[in-house]
């Protein structure tokens, strides 16, 4: 094969966006070589890394691949007269290229992006005024994208008459909310989060909490399920309290209708003896 003089290969590997990491630059062909450069042994890579492979002069590529390379779905725009072809490294594996003098080999070894991990640093606390205070401990080896709280009720935890928790139908989803992260992208670092839950319809139930961290590349981390009382407002009057109670259940099981029913029909028995304020 006469390889023009003009001819040149260029290629590289573009690590994905939330990486934060630079192109590698990888052996080529270039005018005035004799013999293509090698690569040294296998070159690791982040897994869902780019191939890029660029020629430039009359001749055409025959690029063959092996093991996790595909072929990506973004073909990119080279410049006028040049061919470019683009891979996805989804695994290890190795890019060939022939016709150009000496078969040029690229191996690659595809590094996994692990899951992110996250746990509570002490057990969650009630403040004051009645607010949730969260504390927990992030860490990813790219980054933490969002995390959340999410809830779920406690197995056993079914109001009286109904104990089957996933037989209830809750007229409310649970209050989830998003956590606080220390910085954008945390791959190491504790955090807090505080939040208002008291005018939640499960405030005061007995739920299972899990924390939820994800990363860029869709990767999720849970924390050990812990389980406890949603913190609640606090009703000293015994009516008050009753209400309450019956609200919380009704809203966590539609099916306690009739339980509910029977509660405020007894609660309106004898209404001057217990209720001495009309309002």
């Amino acid at each position: 094969v006469v390889v023009p003089a003009n001819f040149r290969v260029d290629a590289w590997v573009a690590p994905p966006a939330y990486t934060a990491r630079p192109p590698i630059i990888l052996p080529g062909i270039h005018p005035g070589e004799t013999t293509a450069a090698a690569a040294e042994g296998a070159i690791n890579v982040p897994v869902n890394s780019t191939l890029v492979v660029r020629a430039t002069g009359k001749l055409n590529l025959d690029l063959s691949t092996s093991g996790g390379l595909v072929a990506a779905n973004d073909e990119g725009h080279p410049p006028a007269g040049a061919q470019e072809h683009r891979f996805t490294i989804a695994g290890t594996g190795t890019a060939t290229l022939r016709g150009a003098g000496e078969n040029l080999v690229w191996p690659f070894n595809a590094i996994p992006d692990k899951p992110p991990t996250i746990a509570l640093i002490k057990d969650p606390e009630q403040q004051s005024r009645g607010s949730l205070l969260l504390s927990y401990r992030l860490e990813d080896d790219y980054g933490v994208a969002e995390a959340h709280a999410t809830f779920a009720r406690k197995e056993g935890s079914g109001a009286a008459g109904h104990p089957d928790v996933h037989a209830a139908r809750p007229l409310y989803g649970p209050p989830d909310f998003a956590l606080v992260l220390p910085q954008a992208r945390t791959k190491n670092g504790t955090g807090q989060t505080i939040k208002d839950i008291t005018d939640h319809p499960w405030a005061g139930a007995e739920v299972t909490m899990t924390l939820v961290a994800r990363d860029d590349a869709g990767n999720e981390g849970k924390s050990e399920p812990f389980d406890f009382r949603l913190p609640q407002r606090v009703f000293t009057k015994p009516l008050a309290r009753a209400l309450i109670e019956q609200r919380r259940n009704l809203a966590l099981d539609a099916n306690t209708r009739p339980l509910v029913t029977a509660a405020l029909d007894a609660l309106a028995i004898a209404p001057e003896r217990f209720t001495k304020e009309a309002g």
